[in-house]
């Protein structure tokens, strides 16, 4: 694990870089620190979350993904590590596009509302 200091370390280069570069305006580093610390709990508490008991087959477990984040589920598998926590099948479902476009397309989401409806719909 990074120690504080080294992490510290890292954002400053990488946003100095990124400010250096253009890519970036100096008024918005407190932003991009923000999101990249945001980012960072995000992904340590995905890591670090171990279930204390397996949600029961009895639970009907429907998990959608974006099918741009396929590199999360090369670390995590197809249904990002859910299986490893429960009993059953976990029905997995994927829309093409990005989680934010998912939500933002119309089209996309439609889709989602589509298949939301569907799967409360239909019997198990």
């Amino acid at each position: 694990m990074l120690s504080l200091a080294n992490w510290d370390a890292r954002v400053n280069q990488m946003i100095s870089t990124v400010v250096s570069a253009g890519v970036l305006c100096s008024e918005d580093v407190r932003h991009m620190r923000e999101a990249v610390l945001s980012y960072y709990r995000k992904l340590l508490i995905a890591y670090d979350y171990q279930p204390t008991s397996m949600l029961r087959a009895s639970t009907r477990l429907t998990f959608v993904s974006a099918s741009d984040s396929a590199s999360q589920a090369e670390m995590f598998g197809v249904d990002h590590g859910l299986g490893a926590i429960y009993e059953g099948h976990v029905d997995v479902h994927v829309i093409q596009g990005s989680h934010k476009t998912i939500i933002s397309d119309a089209e996309k989401s439609a889709q989602l509302v589509c298949l939301l409806n569907t799967l409360l719909s239909s019997p198990r």
